[in-house]
């Protein structure tokens, strides 16, 4: 053999090495200051209870489904289990795991797409392995993925993206080994059979799967020989088949009517979400193509819905354009597989969540994993070029993209250090967006500066921006005056949203400890006005039930505050609260009996919950006790 050509070989199997650990050590230092941030939004929900625990003991059955998503998304909800075990409430620590599994993934990413432009070529090439470390390079260092490994709770999000990756980098290591013997026959269903229900436990979109192969299989594998190919086929219609009728007879037996149900809560109906999903998926676009400070934001509820094709006029241009995408994949398929395959994968990787089901707008880690689609069709552009000098002046472009990349995600995550500082940088990038104007008005307020707290509110149309004025001067003033409490945006509303939930509760909780004079009157309108509107969650409108009663009560509504107590123990039925809150009430009443039963209801559920309730449970216990003396 040729001296100098093994030389050569060599060095062009080293050099992506070098890059990608290279990559890893920068990736690390970008999100370092990241991991001090704090929680936030969806956090909350799922992972503040878990830090509050003390221990795990005998509790992991009860805590290993979560309340997200249809399948509870155990895997997932492991994971953080086992986090409390290594690393008890230190959230330093699960954000590090979060960014462990980041680094994960791109590592397989770089495996996949490897096996992806060596199926191009049909051999193995060195090429295809600097393509391979390029993508993962790529997406490892884009600032887009900052919010999503960052944001602890969508460890469920990496972890779907890990298993949908690596069955992927398996079926296509199999599929290039079709004949061989038992361990690859294996290797040929475990995407079915393992991978798939590891994404799918993670989060639904694990679904898709199956998905992913079917695009392989159609836009970029060559046929087998007879024999396989009709294995394979029987293959694709069992696992991609059956799940498909699965899904068919689950929407005609209900499944669709429920699915149109959720628009009930929405301010925008299926077909407005379906118009503006078009126009999402290019904004998806330009982030992971041309991310800047702008563009990128935790929180996109300034976007304006499309009420009509031409309601913006940019919905009808954006609808024409994904119908001409979506045809990438069919009339390119031979000529540049690589880049069809690329626009199929993102596409596809947006079925679940930029469709039919009624989500909220936009979210940045919807677009973790399909990122990698766009990023592999421009890598099958670069590497369709037939200049080698060219090809060159690309590579030296591609370099400059990533130190762009890595300025940008390294500055969003020192942003995301600190509570202020992050909610400031999401104000910064969108300051028409209610969700991101309120939590920024919160760090003010916060900081003593309700001048410019209450600057910001007036230009943020809405009941939630009204109802947080109300809670400023709760601070600042310790009261609300009356001519403050309007409730005509609120009467206005046609549905409600977290936003003026939120506000609603704090208020009632400062008016109920004394914190804040609230005239009762007033707050007792605003809290029926509200729970008078379509609302998204169940548990929103019981917190509003449960603080509406709490209200009755203390202006001497007490049958009305009964009432509603019940309506809140149907509403949030794991929850313990309202029963011992009846207990309470119900040993004011003088009604021991029914103090009793209520009690022994929420002793029982306070024992199946993730959260401590004995301190409460022995409280009422008191009370029952020193009301027979």
């Amino acid at each position: 053999m040729n001296p100098s050509l093994g030389n050569a070989q060599t060095q062009a199997m080293r050099s992506p090495a070098l890059l990608l650990l290279a990559v890893v050590g920068i990736v690390i230092w970008i999100y370092l200051p990241g991991l001090k941030g704090p929680l936030l939004f969806d956090d909350f929900h799922t992972i503040e209870p878990l830090l509050a625990l003390d221990s795990l003991s005998g509790q992991w059955p009860s805590l290993l489904f979560s309340h997200t998503g249809e399948l509870g998304r155990p895997v997932a909800m492991g994971s953080f289990l086992l986090d409390h075990t290594l690393w008890g409430s230190n959230l330093y620590a699960w954000k590090a795991t979060n960014l462990f599994l980041h680094l994960l993934c791109g590592m397989v990413i770089f495996f996949f797409v490897n096996l992806l432009f060596d199926a191009v070529s049909r051999q193995p090439k060195p090429s295809s392995r600097a393509a391979a470390a390029g993508v993962a390079a790529a997406w490892l260092l884009h600032p887009l993925q900052v919010s999503t490994v960052l944001y602890t709770v969508q460890r469920m999000t990496q972890l779907s993206a890990l298993f949908t990756v690596s069955g992927l980098v398996v079926y296509l290591w199999s599929r290039q080994r079709a004949g061989g013997g038992p361990s690859q026959r294996l290797a040929f269903v475990l995407p079915y059979v393992l991978f798939t229900p590891l994404a799918m436990l993670s989060k639904e979109n694990g679904v898709l799967l199956p998905v992913f192969i079917l695009a392989l299989e159609w836009v970029l594998l060559r046929p087998l020989s007879p024999v396989i190919e009709a294995q394979r086929t029987a293959q694709i219609l069992a696992f991609v088949g059956l799940p498909v009728l699965v899904g068919t007879v689950y929407l005609a037996t209900g499944g669709w009517q429920g699915i149109v149900d959720g628009y009930s809560v929405r301010d925008f109906s299926l077909s407005e979400r379906l118009m503006t999903q078009a126009r999402v998926l290019f904004m998806y676009g330009h982030m992971i193509l041309a991310p800047t400070a702008k563009n990128l934001g935790f929180f996109h509820d300034d976007l304006v819905v499309s009420r009509g094709l031409l309601e913006p006029a940019t919905t009808l241009i954006s609808v024409f354009a994904v119908a001409l995408l979506a045809a990438v994949p069919i009339f390119m398929r031979k000529k540049s597989p690589t880049v069809a395959f690329g626009v199929a994968f993102f596409l596809i990787g947006h079925l679940i969540e930029s469709t039919v089901i009624s989500l909220e707008m936009m979210y940045e880690h919807r677009t973790y994993l399909p990122s990698c689609g766009l990023l592999i069709a421009v890598a099958g552009l670069i590497s369709a070029i037939p200049t080698a000098r060219v090809r060159r002046l690309a590579s030296v472009s591609v370099a400059f993209v990533l130190l762009l990349f890595t300025a940008i995600a390294s500055a969003r995550s020192g942003e995301w250090s600190t509570e202020a500082t992050m909610y400031a940088s999401f104000y910064r990038a969108h300051p028409h967006s209610p969700h991101a104007a309120s939590h920024f008005v919160q760090v003010l307020a916060a900081q003593g500066f309700f001048r410019e707290a209450n600057s910001i509110l007036a230009s943020v149309p809405g009941s939630g921006a009204e109802i947080q004025r109300w809670h400023l001067a709760c601070l600042e003033h310790k009261k609300v005056d009356l001519p403050l409490m309007d409730l005509a945006s609120l009467k206005k509303e046609r549905v409600l949203k977290a936003y003026p939930i939120v506000g609603l509760t704090e208020i009632s909780k400062l008016a109920l400890d004394g914190e804040c004079e609230v005239p009762r009157e007033i707050l007792e309108s605003a809290l029926e006005t509200a729970l008078g509107k379509p609302i998204a969650q169940a548990r929103w409108r019981a917190n509003l039930a449960l603080y509406l009663a709490q209200v009755r009560w203390a202006i001497g509504k007490k049958d009305a505050a009964l009432t509603l107590l019940q309506d809140a123990t149907r509403l949030i039925a794991e929850d313990p609260i309202p029963w011992l809150l009846m207990a309470e009430w119900k040993v004011d009443l003088g009604d021991r009996a029914g103090a009793e039963r209520a009690l022994e209801k929420g002793r029982a559920i306070g024992l199946t919950s993730n959260k401590d309730y004995s301190g409460l449970v022995s409280t009422v216990e008191k009370m029952l006790s020193n009301s027979t003396r």
